[in-house]
């Protein structure tokens, strides 16, 4: 019963999978449940700083396989400028609307898109999982004149349209000291 009891405590992890009449069987690293990791930062009382730090790591390595397919023209590159300009426009109509809701979704699926530049899957993954997190982090940075964060992501996408690795990873180190103090002025509140 011991064996059982941990069995189906792996299958609920995702880390194995257990098919009537055909066994058990390891999952795939992609399959590992993201709940845990959700539970696990609730948990441990998640740092708003350290998940702008984690977010930081993910994004920079998608803005150095960015500069690599930039580099290299490939047409990767120019979907991905194609996509971040689209969410630019849809932050541009939030402003409109006005809708902070819409602005900040827009603000994420962003960040998303450099992150998937990565290639890295489980970035991709664990930006999914921290979606509720970084919704939060982006509401809580967001500055009041909202025209000055769509003015930033443009400045950042113009980076990214230079096609130098040295500018853009400036302008999002920028960005990023920009998110950090918007955070403390609006934690200090």
């Amino acid at each position: 019963s011991t064996i059982r009891e941990a069995i189906k405590l792996f299958n609920y992890l995702g880390i194995l999978k257990s098919e009537p009449g055909k066994g058990t069987r390891v999952c795939e690293q992609t399959s590992i449940s993201t709940e845990v990791l959700t539970w696990s930062i609730l948990l441990g009382r998640i740092d708003l700083f350290e998940l702008v730090e984690l977010r930081t790591i993910m994004e920079e390595r998608g803005l150095r396989s960015f500069a690599d397919d930039a580099a290299s023209h490939s047409a990767r590159a120019a979907d991905t400028i194609r996509l971040l300009d689209r969410e630019i426009q849809a932050m541009e109509r939030a402003i409109d609307a006005p809708s902070l809701e819409e602005m900040i979704q827009a603000d994420y699926r962003f960040h998303g898109i450099v992150i998937g530049a990565s290639g890295v899957g489980l970035f991709d993954s664990i930006y999914r999982t921290l979606r509720a997190f970084m919704h939060e982090e982006m509401k809580k940075s967001m500055r009041a004149n909202m025209q000055d964060v769509v003015q930033e992501h443009r400045r950042y996408l113009e980076a990214l349209q230079s096609g130098d690795r040295d500018r853009m990873l400036a302008v999002f180190a920028e960005h990023i000291e920009d998110v950090k103090s918007d955070l403390r002025r609006s934690l200090d509140r």
